[in-house]
């Protein structure tokens, strides 16, 4: 089978493009930007064309002759309409679907996305995958929880101050997802073809309150780390300090209420198949201890 993978060099893109070249079983097509991000693909087999999603000429003429796309918006955190830059996005992968009749795509959504409104960036979710079911391709959609990889933003304050500092109560509880197990689910949907059209919801192995997962991180690093709750005029400061446009950060503060306020809840129960097995102190311990210590 020949598959198309966006964002390469994503957290989960990534990790699915070394789960396919292992397989040995596929061909794989990776749209990027620049060819040496991706060079240790390459080298192993996989076919890059450079070039950029917002491009729908592009995005067609990659994805020419593919059986099955997997597909990522990726993020664009100066951008004034964060639901605009997403729907024109998938408005060109859906032109490129038909056009080159892909049979199978599997897109990757959030918690919260059925909602629509109050989510923050999960806002524009709602409106991109009902364009990936009108489609016409087999499509399944993966609505993971908040990945654990977001902590790692929290490092250089956890390293200074032993912190983790965010607009949320320390008590407030979601459930928590290391993208390795994002990655597995995105294989098993590409590849197996028992599989049909679905919303396929991925909780991680249970809920932590951020309390719960400074405690965690504190503990593999042998330091006191404590969940810091701010105000969200200072989160706006901050991320508006770090190049974000206010639009943007005015949307993650919504997020992170919505997490605080218990709105930002899943459509569907957890369920075995939904629950991954990666716990949060494995990952600080593989992924998050290492580069905090550095």
């Amino acid at each position: 089978m020949k598959i198309a993978i966006t964002t390469p060099t994503g957290n989960i893109g990534s990790k699915l493009t070394d789960r396919l070249l292992e397989t040995g079983e596929h061909d794989l097509v990776l749209l990027a930007r620049k060819p040496e991000s991706v060079s240790q693909a390459t080298d192993r087999g996989a076919t890059v064309v450079t070039g950029d999603l917002a491009d729908r000429d592009y995005v067609i003429r990659a994805t020419e002759g593919v059986d099955a796309l997997f597909w990522v918006n990726p993020p664009n955190y100066t951008t004034d309409d964060f639901a605009g830059f997403y729907r024109n996005l998938t408005e060109n992968a859906v032109a490129a679907i038909k056009q080159n009749k892909i049979k199978r795509v599997v897109v990757i959504s959030s918690i919260g996305a059925h909602l629509g409104e109050g989510v923050g960036p999960v806002n524009a979710f709602k409106q991109v995958e009902q364009l990936f079911r009108d489609s016409g391709a087999e499509t399944i959609i993966l609505r993971p929880t908040y990945f654990m990889e977001n902590l790692m933003q929290s490092a250089p304050s956890i390293a200074e101050a032993e912190s983790i500092f965010l607009p949320v109560s320390g008590g407030a509880t979601v459930s928590m997802i290391a993208t390795d197990d994002i990655a597995d689910a995105s294989l098993k949907a590409l590849t197996d073809g028992s599989m049909k059209s679905r919303v396929w919801p991925l909780h991680g192995p249970k809920d932590y309150s951020f309390d719960e997962a400074a405690k965690i991180i504190g503990d593999t690093l042998g330091k006191n780390v404590k969940h810091v709750q701010i105000d969200h005029d200072q989160a706006l400061a901050a991320m508006k300090e770090m190049g974000v446009s206010e639009h943007v950060a005015g949307l993650f503060v919504e997020m992170h209420e919505a997490i605080d306020t218990g709105r930002m809840q899943p459509e569907y129960p957890r369920s075995d198949e939904s629950t991954t097995p990666t716990p949060l102190e494995s990952f600080v311990k593989t992924t998050m201890a290492p580069a905090i210590k550095q």
